[in-house]
């Protein structure tokens, strides 16, 4: 909503165009929350505007209008009558939230359930009048089917309960429809279903469920609870996990409130955001209000909330209050800074080890010319390693000999020093933030399990480009990852191999699936959902690779990074070892002249060239893995020359590939340090959320490096004009911000004339989209843009984009993306069989019951009716809840490729893949528990923690995995399953019953070797 300059908006309403309208002195427009105080009250709720048009005629103007632009919403042409309620809405929130906080009437109720409640008004999902007249139904439930199922019955009610509209019947919203409705769902309720979030959390220690407040300029949401790690503040307060709310505040589309030059942003940051901050959020009577956040929730313009409550000695605790416990910031006068040191406990974290306090030991830091070379790195204690190891990381079969930790007020990481006697963790002084003894648990938020791929991007490229490596090296390395997935989908073995490398569907077991199926000689290409998700990886792949540049580069490796504690490299020198499971081994570096560097990196010195060398084969350095040790001796450490890094968790780039190795290099920048804004007196809860408002809006980290990337492109000099030397110390400052509080301004940005005009490479990204014939496609460009909507459109920011003749614009057009995909479809047309008279899996059947001789699996088939419901409600539960855009659920194949594509006037870029992230984390909880249930049964809920099925006590139970697989795959086959109008049916069961057979099934044969091939 926009205030705009009346003139400008005069002259639109003459329809005098946009080429006229562009003649006329453009104002800023002002984002308002609402149009009045009024109106601000309910703007969250308000979904339909009624326009009312003076003359009827020009409705058929405005149906043309519509119809020209493909990408407006759809148009229904009915006769409405209007009916104005009896009361305002506003009055029946107020009355809704009475009886949600008096305790004598439905306040009196778990604030859980009184949470899901609100959350149907307040999302509108039903009008506030409607919910209070559901409240009676809603107590009775909760008698009868206890809460958590009445809670679960009231979310899947939400999902499935139509939005008003021209084409739904007013009968589905009578109070006796919705009482039904609300009953059959609470009677669904599943314990066992594998994504439930309150077994969840109980199953997992290092869960807790969270309730999200979505705050956005117009309106709050409620969402959650949602199954989130652990931290240092919830596990202190674990029995008041629901006085803790997490608040996110983005834009009405999901994304967040994006800067606009033309646009004044100051009531929506000033206004409204900060006014949550400084008042409270009231939800159903209680008051949450600001407590803190995370660095990288700063980022995501998300923090926590709290409600103050009584503790079991009776004592009321309030924010302040639970901040004084944390430690003591009281010499800490630097808003930004205070809140990053209390941001420490706010970090996602899995608790370990107690420490005694003559276990920590204080360890020297190194400092010459006024640099410290051990700048956040400390060691720990090969006993105290192992006590980690049986806590951290059980599953993985590498144990890391490095780990990213925070303990009490310290931060950084340590490595294994094998000289130290007993249990001993051995911290510098450097990593120490703030004091305080009210924790002794180590933990544990990272570890070097093994090494990282190696991945350019555009910035590296154009630094490179700029130190004078060709081209064609990156051509060559750019068309040999094109040929590597051109190759992913021609045999299965590759096909396997693509998805394990990228992650891509690696928690569901396909790439195994794919492999195993090979074996027995079944084709995946005959299955058109196993082809899909590899599709789908190599769709992701590609387009990475042409948008983004990101080029892997197999000479190159990227690592965490510690110190040399033994003093034995020189400056100059550093030690590179690795091991990867399951091939074991270590793996050293031994190379004169390679290249070292860290992301972002946007000045031409932060690429450097130093010697990998070995250690003697006593050395203790030997004794790591997966890490990159820098030396200690020298004027300057390495790291800090490398776009500011330090060692308190960074991680380094190491390349050996002999085409980027440059023969001039520059020398790294070294900007001053920046003067934090210190006050005189403590910092305040107030100064951090000011803080965190200023930060949402100041924040041009990400205008610095899109500026400097046009800049570098269209100036002779590349990354070495002045003007982009200024972005470089200004994206450090940008960086920064965070912890100084000192934030670039707008003014300090080198202008740049040609804004409007961009390299080729910075294009968006067109849409994927599914064709008709099921295959990924790409979505059509409109050929003509409709000049009335460019006009009456102030959102909209033309940019012309040109060909670039450096690098990048080059390996950008050498990839044509439809070329790629219609190729890949007509060889998958070519491969993938028609003569088969029954589906790959229902002839995977037919095999495992003919080969797996006295395997006796009928027994099972209703625990595996049981398995299979609980996973497809899951599954249907996940698809609605991680939908970019409203009323448009994610597929199958998105859940299982761990992708989501881009919806129209959905979010896209950055905010999908954030959100592709937490789906996946959330889906691999629900594939875990689903596959552990196949594979051990009901033992699953017969043990505390997961992780104690594979103790041998259980392994009665693992022999009948197999018999289970076998009828989880035949009632997949054979019994109806999950359907809806949205989704469709559900049909990935089968897939994940067919992997676990199959990975069970050479336990009986020994070997896949003595399997007989299928036919």
């Amino acid at each position: 909503m926009y205030e705009i300059n009346k003139l400008a908006a005069s002259i639109l309403a003459l329809s005098l165009g946009p080429k006229d309208a562009a003649k006329i002195p453009q104002s800023k427009k002002t984002r308002i929350p609402a149009i009045n105080s009024q109106h601000a009250k309910i703007a969250g709720n308000c979904f339909v505007y009624r326009l009312h048009v003076s003359d009827h005629r020009q409705l058929s103007n405005i149906n043309s209008i519509l119809s020209r632009h493909k990408k407006s919403c759809s148009v229904l042409s009915v006769k409405t009558r209007t009916e104005f309620p009896q009361e305002p809405i506003e009055n029946t929130f107020t009355r809704l939230n009475y009886e949600l906080s008096d305790t004598n009437r439905f306040g009196a109720k778990p604030f859980k359930l009184r949470y899901q409640v609100d959350r149907l008004a307040r999302n509108g999902f039903l009008p506030p009048q409607k919910v209070i007249s559901l409240l009676p139904k809603i107590s009775e439930l909760l008698t009868s089917y206890g809460l958590e199922a009445t809670l679960s019955g009231l979310r899947r009610f939400s999902r499935n309960t139509p939005y008003p509209g021209p084409t739904v019947e007013s009968v589905e919203f009578t109070i006796a429809t919705l009482e039904q409705r609300l009953h059959e769902f609470v009677a669904l309720y599943d314990d066992h279903a594998p994504d439930n979030p309150f077994e969840l959390a109980k199953r997992h220690v290092h869960i807790n469920l969270i309730h999200k407040v979505i705050v956005t300029p117009a309106g709050i949401r409620l969402e959650g609870p949602e199954p989130e790690p652990t931290n240092r503040v919830l596990r202190k307060y674990a029995e008041n996990i629901d006085d803790f709310v997490r608040v996110v505040f983005q834009d009405e589309h999901g994304g967040p409130v994006r800067y606009d030059p033309r646009t004044d942003l100051a009531r929506i940051y000033h206004e409204r955001f900060r006014n949550v901050l400084d008042t409270s959020i009231v939800i159903c009577g209680r008051g949450f209000s600001f407590l803190g956040f995370s660095h990288s929730s700063l980022r995501s313009q998300s923090c926590w909330f709290m409600a103050p409550f009584v503790n079991r000695n009776g004592r009321l605790i309030f924010a302040e209050k639970v901040l004084k416990g944390l430690g003591d910031f009281s010499s800490i006068r630097t808003p930004a800074k205070c809140a990053a040191r209390i941001g420490q406990n706010f970090t996602d974290t899995n608790a370990t080890v107690h420490l005694e306090p003559d276990q920590v030991f204080d360890l020297q830091v190194i400092e010459r010319n006024g640099r410290d070379f051990s700048d956040g790195v400390g060691t720990i204690s090969e006993a105290l390693l192992r006590e980690v190891w049986r806590r951290y990381g059980t599953k993985k079969m590498l144990k890391p000999t490095v780990l990213q930790i925070r303990f009490q007020g310290a931060k950084g990481m340590v490595s294994l020093d094998p000289r130290l006697p007993g249990k001993a963790l051995m911290l510098r002084a450097n990593m120490r933030k703030y004091d305080t003894e009210t924790s002794w648990v180590l933990e544990i938020c990272g570890a070097g399990f093994k090494p990282l791929p190696m991945v350019l991007n555009q910035q590296f490229i154009k630094i490179f480009e700029d130190l004078g490596i060709p081209m064609s090296v990156f051509l060559d390395l750019q068309r040999s990852a094109m040929k590597h997935l051109r190759q992913m989908t021609a045999l299965s073995v590759n096909s396997a191999k693509l998805l394990e490398d990228s992650g891509i569907a690696r928690a569901t077991g396909m790439p195994r699936l794919i492999r195993d199926l090979a074996q027995i000689g079944f084709d995946y290409h005959e299955d058109h959902f196993l082809y899909s998700i590899v599709e789908m990886a190599v769709v992701t792949q590609l387009r990475d690779i042409k948008y983004r540049a990101r080029i892997p580069v197999e000479a190159g490796v990227t690592l965490y990074g510690i110190m040399d504690e033994t003093g034995y490299l020189k400056e100059g020198q550093i030690f590179v070892i690795t091991e990867k499971a399951p091939e074991g081994g270590k793996h050293i570096l031994i190379k004169d002249k390679v290249v070292i560097t860290r992301s972002p990196a946007m000045h031409p010195g932060d690429i450097q060239v130093v010697d990998a060398v070995d250690v003697p084969p006593n050395s203790l350095l030997r004794r790591l893995s997966n890490v990159v040790v820098f030396s200690k001796w020298g004027d300057r450490d390495l790291p800090s020359k490398l776009s500011g890094g330090d060692l308190d968790g960074d991680i380094y780039n190491i390349i050996w590939h002999e085409g980027m190795v440059p023969r001039t290099t520059y020398t790294a920048a070294d900007y001053p340090r920046v003067s934090p804004l210190v006050l005189d007196r403590e910092v305040t809860i107030k100064d951090m959320s000011d803080f965190f408002v200023t930060f949402m809006e100041t924040d041009l980290l990400g205008m610095i490096c899109t500026t400097h990337k046009q800049l570098a492109d269209q100036r002779e000099a590349g990354s070495l004009d002045p003007d982009c030397l200024t972005l470089a110390g200004l994206a450090s400052t940008a960086v920064d911000y965070s912890k100084t509080g000192i934030s670039v301004k707008h003014t300090q940005i080198p202008r740049n004339d040609k804004h409007i005009f961009r390299p080729d490479f910075m294009s968006p990204t067109p849409r994927v989209v599914v064709s008709s014939e099921g295959l990924a496609d790409l979505e059509k460009e409109e050929e003509v843009d409709d000049d009335a909507f460019e006009g009456l459109d102030s959102e909209r920011r033309s940019y012309r984009y040109y060909p670039s003749e450096k690098t990048l614009g080059h390996l950008y057009r050498d990839i044509d993306e439809n070329q790629f995909l219609r190729t890949m479809q007509q060889q998958y047309r070519a491969i993938a069989p028609r003569s088969k008279t029954q589906d790959l899996t229902t002839r995977l059947l037919a095999y495992l019951k003919q080969n797996a001789v006295n395997v006796f699996w009928d027994q099972h088939t209703a625990l595996a009716s049981d398995i299979r419901s609980s996973f497809e409600d899951s599954l249907a539960d996940l698809l609605y809840e991680y939908e970019p855009t409203p009323h448009h659920p994610l597929s199958e194949t998105e859940a299982f490729s761990g992708q989501i594509l881009g919806r129209q006037s959905g979010p896209q870029g950055k905010p999908l893949r954030e959100l592709a992230k937490t789906m996946t984390e959330r889906f691999e909880m629900v594939m875990e528990h689903t596959r552990m249930r196949i594979r051990f049964g009901d033992a699953v809920y017969e043990t505390q923690d997961i992780d104690d099925l594979h103790d041998p006590r259980y392994h009665d139970r693992d022999v009948e995995a197999l018999p289970r697989a076998i009828a989880c795959l035949h009632v997949a086959l054979n019994e109806e399953g999950y359907h809806d109008r949205k989704i469709g049916e559900l049909k990935s069961f089968k897939y994940v019953a067919a992997q676990i057979a199959l990975e069970e099934l050479p336990k009986i044969f020994r070997g896949f070797r003595n399997l007989p091939i299928g036919v």
